[in-house]
């Protein structure tokens, strides 16, 4: 067990410090990062980078901007295509699970699969209209 000299700080352990009492969103654990300046703040997640790195990676992951939040409702949505000649593109579940060719729209029920020709060659551009990106039936 390190020994604690009185006056000095303490840092436990990776496992100590994950079982500390305190609960999300503690007032003052929340003030003190908002009083944190740029460089504190660079320096305290240069140390959580090292010290608890799956901690680090998870706060990341969590705090990082969703496209659903930067753009307007379906701004950024994206519908499948055949890239070969342009057509819309999806599966119709009742016909298998292959990608199909098809005319009309999904929103109206009017979609149906044809034969182009060719197998489609999938890629995403961004949707015109209401975005409907699902699995289609076919009637």
């Amino acid at each position: 067990m390190p020994t604690t000299i009185v006056g000095r700080w303490y840092i436990p352990p990776p496992v100590t410090a994950a079982a500390l009492p305190g609960q999300p969103g503690d007032p003052d654990r929340a003030a003190r990062v908002a009083g944190l300046g740029a460089d504190r703040m660079t320096d305290a997640l240069a140390f959580l980078s090292g010290y608890a790195p799956g901690i680090l990676d998870a706060i990341l992951t969590a705090t990082e901007p969703c496209l659903d939040d930067l753009f307007p409702p379906d701004a950024d949505a994206l519908e499948p295509y055949c890239t070969a000649c342009g057509a819309k593109a999806g599966v119709f579940t009742a016909l298998g699970g292959d990608w199909r060719h098809y005319a009309g729209d999904a929103a109206d029920r009017t979609a149906r699969p044809f034969d182009a020709g060719h197998a489609p060659v999938i890629g995403w551009r961004p949707a015109r209209g209401a975005a409907i990106v699902a699995l289609l039936v076919a009637l």
